[in-house]
Formats: C-alpha cells, structure tokens, sequence
C-alpha cells in the first residue's frame, strides 16, 4: 500500500508536469513560508523547472527560516534535484532538498543544501528542540544533489552528472511517523530579502539503493548502554577519600564543595543516544560534551573510583568513533553524533589532546584493573594511527603536528594570529596549515609512552618498544625545532621551520612528555618563576603577562588560569623531580581558587590571573563576562587531584602496591579513607616542632608499601593490616 502511493508521486512528477500551467505548482504539492522572515516567499513550476523564492536568517543552529515547497509521502523514498541557479544574496545562502516530519520549525528534518560559495552542507534537527547541525563538504560544482530515507536511515549525496554519485557527510537515524513532507527549499541568509534559486531534473522515487550507516565503535567492546543509578554527594561522602589540612581548613572546604558539584554533574545516556556509560560531565551545557574536558575529569574523578567510575565516562567517545578512528572532540549528548562544532573544514577542529591512553593510565594506577586497559586499547590504537596520518605536517621540514585555537581547547589564543583562514567563514583559529604546535606535538608524545605502558601490562612487549621508539622520534624533533635557548622555552614552529615565539602555557608541555633535560628544565622552571611573565597571583596564566593581548582579568585563553594546562605543567614538573615547584603552583592555585570561593560559593572555569582592585576573582570569556559557574567539570582537579597529589604530596601506584609521601608539611596532614586496588587506608603525619622528624599513623584493611621522600631521603615502610606507627628520622 505505501509502494503504490510512491508510485503516484512519482507519476506526477514523470507525467504530469508537461500539462501543468506555468505559475502553478503539481498536484499534490504545497508551499509555506517557514520561521520568522520578514517576507513570505513563492514556489512556481513551468517547463519541468521549479523556482523558488525565499528569504530567511540560516537553516542552521536555532534557525530555521526558508521557503519550502512539498509533498506529502509515506514510506521509503529517494528525491532527486539539479540546482540550476542561486541567486547571491549572500555567500551562504542556500537551496536544495529538505524532508521533514511536518512543515514547522518544530518538525525534525534532514536537508541538503547548495550554497553561492559552492559548499554543499548536510544538516539535520534529529529531535524536536535540538539545534540544526550538520557537515560541510569541501567546495564544489556538484549541484546534483540526492537525498534517500530507507529503514530509518537518511543519506545525502552529490554528483556532477546524475549518474556517479558521492556521499555527503555522514547517513543518520531518524524515523517518520506516517506521512511526512519531502520537497525543496529557498533560504537567502539575509532576513527580509528573497533569494531565487531554480531546479531541474525533480523526480522522487522508491529507492534502490540502501544507506550504509558509518559504524561507530567498530574498536570498543561495549555496545550497550546498561542502567545504573546515578550516585548522590549526600550518600556518598563518607566513602571518599578525606584529606587532613590542620593548617588549611579553608583548602578542605573547598574541596567538599567541589565534590558536591561533581556529583551533581553525573549523567546518565538519553533515550536515542548511542552513548554506552553514565559520565562526568564537563559542566560547560547540556547540548554537548566534549573530549579533553571528560579526560580531565577523570583525573580528579578517579579517587571515587569505588563510587563512580569516572574513567567510563571516555567509553562515549570510544563507541562513537568511526572506522577510520577519528574522534570527534564534541559529541551531541541527545544522540551522540559528532557536533560540527568539532569538526570544520576537513574536520580542521576535530583533534583535542589526544591523552586517552594518559588518562586510562592515571586511572589503572587507582584501580589496577587490565581489563579495562584492555578493553580501551584497540580504540586508543586506532585514534593515534589517525591522529598520526592527519595532523602530521609532512610536507614541512619539521614534521611535526599541527593544530589550532579551537581544536587545542585554547579557543583565543593569539598563537592563531597572521595564519590562513581556512574558509566558509571560519576564522584563523580554526586554521589548517601546517604549523607544528608544543602541546599536540608533546601530546602524540605522551601518547606513544602511555600506549607502551598499556601493551607493557597487557604483555605486549613488541608493541610497546615501537611506541616508545615512536616518542623518541617525534621527541627529538621537538627539541630540534621547538627549543629556544636564548628564551628557555619551547616555541610552535610555522610550515617553514620558523618559531613564532608565542610565550603560553603550552610552552612547558615537554616536561610532561619528558623530553626535556636538567638545562632546559632549569630554564623553564626561571620562566615559571619570573613576576613579569609566568609568575602571577594566581598561576600558571594561559598567556605571559609580557606579551601583547594579555588580559589580567583572563579573557579566556589570553590570561586566564585553566586547570587542565596547571595540571599538565605540574605533573610535568613532578615527573622531572620538580616537586616542591609542583607543591608551590598548586597551593597558589588553589589558595586563589579558595579565595574567590569565599566570595562566590562556587567553583569557576577559568581564573584571573591578577588580582582585580586587590581581589582575586574569577576569570572572563573573550567578549569580557564572566566564565561559566559550578565547573566540576575540569576545574575539580585543583580542590581534588592537585591537593592530594602535590599539597599533601601523595602518589599511588596500585599494580605495584605502593604509595609514595612527598613529605614537607609541619601541620598535621593527610587522608582518610583513601582507596587504591584492594587496599583502603588513612595516612597521617602528625604536627611536628622538629623539621628532622615525623610520626606518622596509617591504618589499613590491608598490607602495602609506603615510601616517604623526606628531608632529602627515601623511608621504605612495611603497612601491615590493622594499625601502624612510624618513626620518621633523618638526624637525631
């Protein structure tokens, strides 16, 4: 029965169109005016041509305003158009196929579209409510343009001669109810001015082909999201670890409130999403989530390992990756496609540090469980082979890997400045040229180590050491290239070898990647300490105070204090033996976190890094407000990993059992109830007058090592289960 009513669709176009008067549209169409355009529009067909006139804002975002003329149909069909012209209203506006469950601006719709600039876009509203998103193919003549909806699925494509067709962007899911609308549409991207544009060659049919749906998650185990309650802060702060500050109580405040809002960012998979596992959210929107931010999350997430797993939060990303292993940094949450906000030209925006296999490792440290290294390997795996073949700048003699502003996660940077646009509108920070960057370069680094220490526990040695000759590799080229000896740091390089000399906080990226040596970590660390540049009231600012654009109030990555580069610039630090530089960034940080706190009761994204009429306050966006609010989200590794890690001084290392203390405290301090593998356990040192000496008490449901670093020297403890009591002397 739905076949048949295809067929007389589609004989009213194959038949009827020759006896149609002109100015008249065929039996069986119609044509509204859609949104708020200031001018209504008309459809027209004569000589199997059908013009169209409408004017409109944008079929994108929040917008939906056009001229659509269609018919009703019912089941699978596939609808074919040749543009034949476009009036050039403006660069975007556009004209082409669109289909859609009703014609209103509340109707989900998937359309195609030409463009006077030669872009063809695909875009889509999956739910009633949700932006209109999509992809853009790079500019072309192809003004042949095919959409096909079968078994629930849309697909779009384009060709030159009707006959070889390629696909646009990628096929999605979505299901009509009963009779839906398919037809074309006119949009002149200027309110209130009328756009013409004319088509040929219309016909709509059942289809023939099928749409393969881009798999995703092809390289991840877990395919099926399974409920699980979401936990509440009020239930569960008795099981987190309870850090002892007899000298801080104000630090211990704030880390029980950012605690409270971390949980109050847990969320769990909507119905229609393909997302597999409740995550930590970034605390940025409810519309997106976004990569670097989830990795950092579970950095801080991972000490309420036994509450929440945060590190299942990148099992989102994982099941969303394509074949080809890209993933995209932001994912739409209601239905966990990747956001065009993350991808751009040639998906120019796609790559944010690349560190799954650093936080997967950070992680296995807490919780000692292979099987989740081995369950995330093969994704990792992939991710980097695609990050490696698309962000190598091998036609420079560099070699090394580019990126931008917006796919750095440093959406402002002035390191974008006097680069190429790329085109269709976006900017330079969203460049494509082959400008080697400090911190991905250092990332791919960071990478390859970690992925060898995963194959290292999995047992895949081989593996391993042509991941760890991969980091030498590019290590030696960062240092060959990068390094500026005069200035102590390490500078991005332009597609001729050129440093830019851009002094910024992913300046110090190879301390983490470890490729620097005790000149250069010395030079670095003069840089960190200098009051005109690095060394502000609140540390580290994501631009030095000595250079053009920077911003004492933040004005987001030209100034401000962000979490994850502190936390990458102190683990950098600790990871070269630099703990008490580490332990003196941090408490500034978080002393000045602590101060605002006061002010504001809550926790904020970024940071200014001077203080503002002598007040420390929180920092601004680029257009000057202030930065989002309530961020656990990335800014809880500050009050959370930060304090623990470097105020407290304690690393875990679970598969070996063992918990190093760098000790230099004369308060009592701490933690209660902290968990790592099997073991839970509470580690005090108590007040001491005598810098030489310590008593420290651990309880234990279990044995395990303790190392004290103390005064210079090393203390191995045996912690057996029960109640423990050390001596620590370094003179007597």
């Amino acid at each position: 029965m739905h076949m048949k009513f295809i067929t007389i669709t589609l004989f009213v176009f194959l038949i009827s169109f020759g006896v149609v008067k002109s100015q008249q549209l065929p039996a069986n169409w119609h044509q509204k005016t859609i949104g708020q355009t200031q001018q209504s529009g008309s459809g027209t067909f004569s000589k199997d041509i059908f013009t169209i006139s409408g004017s409109g804002s944008d079929i994108w975002d929040n917008s939906e305003e056009y001229h659509y003329i269609y018919t009703n149909v019912a089941d699978s069909i596939e609808i074919i158009a040749k543009i034949e012209s476009i009036e050039n209203t403006h660069e975007w506006a556009k004209a082409g196929i669109i289909i859609k469950q009703n014609p209103s601006t509340s109707s989900v719709l998937a359309a195609l579209s030409f463009s006077p600039n030669k872009s063809l876009v695909f875009a889509s509203k999956k739910n009633t409510g949700e932006l209109i998103s999509g992809e853009k193919a790079s500019q072309t003549d192809q003004k042949w343009m095919k959409i096909v909806y079968k078994r629930n699925v849309i697909g779009a494509y384009s060709s030159v001669d009707g006959v070889n067709w390629n696909q646009v962007g990628t096929p999605i899911n979505m299901k009509f109810s009963g009779a839906f609308c398919v037809g074309l549409f006119s949009c002149s991207h200027v309110t209130g001015v009328l756009c013409k544009a004319s088509f040929s060659h219309v016909t709509i049919k059942a289809p023939k082909q099928s749409i393969e749906l881009i798999e995703r998650g092809k390289y991840f185990s877990k395919k099926v999201y399974i409920p699980e309650a979401l936990p509440t802060f009020s239930t569960s702060k008795s099981l987190l670890p309870e850090p002892i500050l007899e000298n801080n109580p104000e630090w211990i405040k704030l880390y029980w409130a950012t605690w409270d809002f971390a949980f109050q960012h847990l969320r769990k998979p909507l119905q229609g999403s393909t997302f597999v596992s409740n995550w930590l959210d970034e605390a940025f929107d409810e519309v997106v989530t976004a990569q670097w931010d989830l990795i950092f999350c579970s950095v801080y997430g991972r000490y309420a390992h036994n509450i929440f797993p945060a590190i299942n939060s990148l099992d989102n990303f994982y099941i969303n990756q394509h074949t080809n292993g890209m993933i995209c940094r932001i994912l739409t949450e209601a239905t966990g496609d990747d956001h065009f906000w993350g991808l751009g030209i040639e998906n120019c925006r796609a790559v944010n540090p690349p560190l799954y296999a650093w936080a997967e490792m950070n992680s296995f440290k807490l919780t000692s469980d292979k099987n989740r290294l081995a369950k995330a390997l093969p994704a990792i795996e992939k991710y980097f082979g695609w990050v490696e073949n698309n962000r190598k700048g091998s036609d420079t003699p560099h070699k090394l890997y580019w990126s931008n502003g917006q796919a750095s996660g440093m959406d402002n940077t002035p390191r974008d400045n006097g680069r190429p646009e790329p085109g269709d509108g976006w900017d330079s920070h969203s460049a494509k040229d082959h400008m080697g960057w400090v911190d991905l370069s250092c990332q791919l680094v960071i990478e390859s180590k970690n992925i060898a220490a995963i194959c290292d526990v999995l047992g895949f040695s081989s593996k391993a050491k042509s991941y760890r000759d991969k980091a030498d590799e590019i290590g030696k080229r960062i240092n060959q290239w990068m390094w500026n000896e005069q200035d102590g740091l390490y500078y991005d390089v332009d597609v001729k070898g050129k440093q830019t000399n851009w002094k910024t906080v992913a300046c110090f990226w190879p301390m983490l990647a470890g490729i620097t040596d005790a000149k250069k970590e010395a030079k670095l660390i003069a840089n960190l300490n200098d009051t005109s540049s690095f060394c502000r009231a609140i540390s580290i600012p994501a631009l030095a105070a000595d250079q053009e654009f920077y911003d004492p109030s933040g004005h987001y990555w030209e100034g401000g204090v962000w979490a994850p580069t502190n936390y990458a610039v102190i683990k950098g630090l600790d990871q070269t033996g630099h703990h008490d530089m580490a332990r003196i960034i941090a408490e500034k940080y978080i002393s000045g976190m602590s101060e605002v706190y006061k002010q504001t009761n809550t926790v904020w994204e970024l940071y200014s890094p001077d203080k503002i009429k002598g007040i420390y306050k929180q920092g601004s966006y680029s257009n000057g407000l202030d930065c989002g609010k309530e961020y656990v989200g990335w800014s809880g590794l500050g009050p959370i990993a930060m304090l623990i890690e470097d105020v407290i001084g304690l690393d875990t290392d679970a598969p070996n059992n063992t918990v190093t203390w760098e000790l230099t405290r004369m308060d009592k301090h701490g933690i209660k109830n902290l968990r790592f593998g099997n073991v839970t356990t509470s580690i005090l040192a108590e007040s001491r007058g005598n810098k030489n000496n310590v008593e420290i008490n651990v309880e234990s449901n279990t044995n395990f090592n303790l190392k004290v670093n103390f005064q210079g020297k090393s203390f191995i403890y045996h912690v057996k289960a029960g109640s423990n009591s050390f001596d620590c002397k370094t003179a007597i």
